[in-house]
């Protein structure tokens, strides 16, 4: 059942993303969940440019 909740909203994010390319991240996510993203982003790329 939670893969079927995920994939949902996967889906959701993809179709909203692809219908408003310019929507900001904050219409789907929450603050906590966008910055955590970010975050992980942000130290996966400085981590790998320095290795």
């Amino acid at each position: 059942m939670i893969y079927l909740i995920i994939g949902w909203r996967i889906l959701h994010v993809v179709t909203t993303g692809q219908a408003c390319p310019n929507l900001p991240c904050d219409v789907v996510f929450d603050p906590e969940e966008w910055q955590a993203a970010w975050t992980s982003k942000i130290s996966t790329k400085t981590t790998t440019t320095t290795a």
